[in-house]
This record gives C-alpha cells, structure tokens and sequence, in this order.
C-alpha cells in the first residue's frame, strides 16, 4: 500500500505542476493514470534512489535493474505525455491549493521543452521528501513485482487500483465513460 501512496504522491506532484487549461472535469481517465505513471515512473525510480540510497542493497533490485527500468519507462514518455498533461489538467483544474495554481500559472508560459525537464526534477524532489525511510525496502521489493509487466501495464493497472480504491479527488471516471 505504501508502494500505492508513493506513485499516487508522484502523480498528484505532476498534476499540481501543469497549467490550468479547459474546463473542469468530473473525473480522470484511467488511461491518463496510466499515461502519467509511465511519464513520471523514471524521476519516481531516481527519487527512490537517491532516498533510499543508505537502506537498499548494492546488489539489490534498484541496484541492479534501476537503470534498465528507468530507460523502459523513458523511451515511452514522449508517447505517455499528452495524457500526462490532460491529468494534470484536470488536478490543476479542480485543487484549491496556492500553490499548485501558482506553478500551474507559471508553466503556463513555459514552453513543454522547457517545462517537462523542470516538471521531471520537481517530481523527483517532492516524492524523495515524501518516501519514509523505514519504507525503503518495501518500496523496492513493489517495484520488484510490478517490473516484469509491461510499462502499459503497469499505468493501467494503477489507474484501475486507483479507481477501485474510491481516489476521489478528483474521482476516476468508470470505464468507457467520458
């Protein structure tokens, strides 16, 4: 479960880092969960490691494999964006957080190759403060498991536990709908 909350804490520090743009939605796509976990899964794998650095193995699974994960999430990133970004609209559109509509106000007028790397950065520090140390080796042993599966996959699957965990803020839409 902590495995959960620590992708949920990436996407919702994605989501609070994008421009406010269209209207409000009564809900997110699955899809666009699982666009914004393969988008953001590199900078979540680098935030774990850099955390987790005094707590893991050397000859553990991030020690090992971290780079070859890192690498099959980056080539799809590109392909994984346009989703990102429509979650991330969707959370920037309905939070009532300053601060996420303060850098959502400044991406804005960032143009995306400049906004991605930052939003990427941001990510990475953000999640690395919220990873509990004592969490490490659980976290490690999640991505573990999920690793065999392919990056699509994984993103829908978080999207599906997402939804069927009741994430309600806002909530996943059920599938098929608009």
């Amino acid at each position: 479960m902590k495995t959960i909350k620590t992708g949920a804490a990436a996407l919702a520090m994605l989501a609070l880092s994008q421009p406010q743009m269209g209207m409000a939605q009564d809900c997110v796509q699955e899809a666009d969960i699982a666009d914004a976990a393969i988008y953001a899964m590199p900078a979540m794998v680098s935030a774990i490691e850099t955390k987790c650095a005094s707590q893991l193995s050397a000859d553990g699974y991030f020690a090992t494999e971290g780079s070859a994960l890192k690498e099959r999430y980056s080539v799809l990133s590109t392909d994984a964006w346009p989703g990102a970004s429509r979650l991330i609209n969707v959370f920037a559109s309905s939070g009532k957080d300053s601060n996420g509509k303060q850098v959502a106000s400044m991406l804005d007028y960032m143009p995306e190759e400049a906004m991605r790397p930052f939003l990427n950065a941001m990510i990475e520090q953000e999640l690395a403060k919220e990873i509990p140390l004592k969490e490490c080796t659980n976290i490690e042993r999640g991505f573990e498991l999920v690793a065999p599966l392919p990056p699509e996959n994984v993103g829908a699957l978080l999207g599906f536990v997402m939804r069927m965990a009741g994430v309600d803020k806002p909530s996943i839409c059920e599938v098929g709908s608009n």
